[in-house]
């Protein structure tokens, strides 16, 4: 698997994690919302150090602008993300905002 492919699937399986850990938080309104933003911002430059550090002597990685790293799968890990979190959210506190 090429290195973007392996990143882009990295930071979507961070996302997954994330989204989990938001919705089985249960916290509500903007504390939940602020907490759950920083988690999510949080943990994005990880993603981008451990590929970094797992691929670092290969070919692929010399080619990769830190624009390409960054960017490469950001709206995937925020769409991800935020649909993991409100369905595992409403799936453990129906009516919560009713």
């Amino acid at each position: 698997m090429e290195l973007n492919s392996k990143l882009y699937w990295l930071k979507v399986a961070f996302a997954v994690v994330i989204g989990l850990i938001n919705g089985f938080s249960g916290i509500l309104h903007w504390p939940g919302v602020v907490i759950g933003v920083a988690a999510l911002f949080g943990t994005y430059p990880l993603s981008l150090i451990l590929i970094r550090s797992a691929e670092s002597g290969s070919p692929e990685a010399t080619e990769l602008t830190p624009f390409k790293i960054i960017t490469n799968g950001l709206p995937a890990y925020l769409f991800v993300w935020v649909v993991t979190w409100t369905i595992i959210f409403n799936l453990l506190n129906p009516g919560s905002f009713v």
